[in-house]
């Protein structure tokens, strides 16, 4: 005959055990998701590296490219940006502007109104250079918080730009060179210098200017898209067009010892790296580097395929006229994302306001003309005074749109500057048909 009260014990038992089974299960359930949540945030948090191409890049913990409604999604939230490429009157390049000594708050408060007011401009394109920033990080910040407070006071909105290929291969703190009579941006000098762009080491500091940097302004509204590298694959200003007289006037110094192929190569490289620490800051802002010159999305060259690849906002930079212009634009007819000219005005090439701007608005294209204020960068002069001698400045400027008094060089410009920007865009009747 069975024994129940044994039994009833063996049931508890088997049932206690049972429970202390399955507690054990879920608790080695929990820990193992536990685990694997830890090892995925670890990973998250580690660097790795990845290829691109053929060449080994650093990988950071960084936010996906923009899917097109996120862009989309931004560009009606922003709207049409129409404005310049701002340095002060009394800057000679980007170190001037945000250098201690050349840091004038009272003068950025005057043009940047000037500018606002006058100009109806409600956006400002502004470079950065990473030796203010290794010098000093905290007054860099300080600066560059002042000049958003003032830009943001006037209406008016920032693209900081980190990285530029564009003139002078050497750069320093300190006094910065003395404009040459005539000279069309004589002082303005690349970012970062060629010393920096071969000694791979020194990258690392390149890599905290920008994390640091985006990080700090990552949420803040007043800055509304981070602009990688200018110009990246541009050798012409250092081996085309170093003009004699710089060379005297301002020493052997400002020559490149580098080659253009060598050049490419470093550049594209440290594109790869800066795209990458851009997205590890995660900005709540775009990130985009800009086509140029004969660059078009379809000319499979490693400079347009990682910028198209990269840009949540595709930007561009085009001096062409009118007829041109709209060509130019029609070869972005594959791209499905919003479109922003972060350069034009030559006027003495035919890029025009009353030429391009149209188009520009009519498209949907977010405009900004090289030069705001006439000064020390001396922009009104054409290309062309690099070689040619000039003893005044040209009746009809190069870029530029105002006087440092605050007097438009051609008042119809900013006329029809106001009268584009209180004209609505239907951005979703863009989106469908501009390139029609």
């Amino acid at each position: 005959m069975l024994d129940v009260k044994f039994l009833s014990v063996s049931l508890v038992a088997v049932t206690a055990l049972v429970l202390f089974t399955g507690q054990r299960r879920e608790e080695r359930t929990q820990q193992d998701i536990k685990r694997i949540l830890e090892l995925r945030e670890a990973r998250r948090k580690s660097s790795i590296m990845k290829i691109h191409g053929n060449t080994m890049v650093e990988s950071l913990t960084v936010r996906s490219r923009w899917s097109v409604e996120e862009a989309w999604a931004w560009q009606k939230k922003v709207g049409w940006m129409i404005g310049g490429n701002f340095v002060p009157s009394n800057a000679v390049n980007q170190i001037q502007m945000f250098s201690e000594e050349g840091f004038d708050v009272t003068l950025i408060e005057k043009e940047i109104k000037i500018a606002a007011k006058k100009g109806n401009m409600n956006a400002m394109r502004v470079f950065l250079h990473n030796l203010l920033f290794e010098d000093n990080k905290e007054a860099y910040f300080t600066r560059l918080d002042k000049y958003l407070e003032i830009s943001a006071r006037h209406g008016v909105k920032t693209i900081f730009v980190f990285f530029d290929a564009c003139w002078r291969a050497t750069a320093h703190l300190g006094r910065q060179p003395t404009p040459i009579p005539h000279t069309h941006n004589s002082g303005w000098v690349q970012c970062p210098t060629h010393a920096q762009l071969l000694d791979e080491r020194s990258w690392a500091g390149l890599k905290d200017y920008v994390t640091q940097t985006i990080k700090r302004f990552r949420n803040d509204e007043r800055v509304v898209l981070w602009d990688i590298y200018n110009e990246p694959s541009n050798t012409a200003m250092e081996f085309d067009h170093i003009p004699q007289k710089l060379t005297v006037a301002q020493g052997a110094a400002n020559l490149t010892m580098i080659t253009q192929s060598k050049k490419k190569a470093q550049v594209l490289k440290l594109l790869e790296k800066a795209f990458v620490w851009a997205r590890s800051g995660n900005p709540t802002q775009p990130i985009t580097s800009g086509m140029w010159g004969a660059m078009t999305p379809t000319d499979n060259s490693p400079f347009t395929k990682l910028q198209m690849e990269q840009s949540d906002i595709v930007s561009f930079h085009n001096y062409d006229p009118e007829e041109q212009l709209l060509k130019y634009i029609q070869g972005f007819s594959s791209e499905q994302r919003p479109l922003i000219c972060t350069e034009y005005l030559a006027r003495s090439h035919g890029s025009t306001v009353h030429a391009s701007l149209p188009v520009f608005h009519a498209k949907g294209i977010s405009a900004f003309h090289w030069g705001v204020i006439d000064g020390a960068t001396q922009t009104s002069y054409p290309w062309s005074s690099w070689h040619d001698e000039m003893a005044a400045k040209p009746d009809i400027w190069h870029h530029d749109v105002f006087s440092p008094n605050g007097d438009p060089h051609d008042p119809a410009e900013v006329e029809l500057m106001g009268k584009l920007r209180e004209t609505p865009i239907d951005w979703d009747a863009v989106r469908k048909g501009r390139f029609n």
